[in-house]
């Protein structure tokens, strides 16, 4: 083999080997770069002060050991922060690594847009979830009170006995009967009456 020929062996043996190289930085590079956090999940985008509504976090697993340089396994925590100045922490999430947290704003707050800025947090490392928001509306205005008056059904009864006992009353002056008597007169008009309802009602049923 000539020498140029040779010296061409050699260069490409020495690229292969640089590429190879190459390749072995690179994989562990490619390895630090963990995949973006999927967003956040609300439960209502709108709400009204006081009214509950649930956030949940997904995507915060552990990096497996030899990851990253500090990489040990351990369960990372999430926590996040409402520019309302609430701030609320998870000390541990599920196998899946999610966690739901309970949120409401509270009454008086102002309306207009909030955010929710979380963090997975591996000590180590932090990683942000992407910024979600929520719309505090106004609450509904409260239509006011009616005023309850007697009932239809009893006013309606009120008015017959008064009849009756006034038909009662009437019928005891003109015979010349005496207080009790009338009193007694008009209880037994108003129990015929009763009677005669009650027959009409079940007539009509049958």
């Amino acid at each position: 083999m000539s020498a140029l020929s040779t010296r061409r062996v050699a260069a490409v043996t020495m690229a292969g080997l640089v590429t190879g190289a190459a390749t072995l930085v690179a994989a562990p590079a490619a390895l630090a770069a963990p995949a973006p956090l999927p967003t956040p999940v609300l439960s209502d985008t709108t709400v009204v002060p006081g009214q509950p509504f649930t956030v949940t976090f997904t995507g915060c697993t552990p990096d497996p050991v030899g990851s990253l340089p500090d990489a040990d396994g351990s369960t990372p925590f999430i926590w996040y922060e409402v520019s309302d100045g609430q701030v609320g922490v998870a000390d541990a999430t599920l196998p899946d690594g999610s966690v739901t947290f309970e949120e409401s704003f509270a009454p008086g707050t102002a309306p207009g847009e909030y955010t929710i800025d979380g963090v997975c947090d591996h000590l180590y490392r932090v990683q942000l979830y992407p910024t979600v928001t929520v719309t505090v509306a106004e609450p509904a205005a409260t239509p006011p009170s009616q005023p309850t008056g007697p009932d239809k059904a009893d006013e309606a009864k009120a008015k017959a006995k008064a009849f009756v006992l006034a038909k009662g009353k009437a019928l005891a002056e003109a015979k010349g009967l005496t207080k009790e008597d009338a009193q007694a007169k008009a209880k037994a008009v108003a129990n015929v009456l009763a009677k005669a309802k009650a027959k009409a009602k079940a007539k009509a049923k049958g």
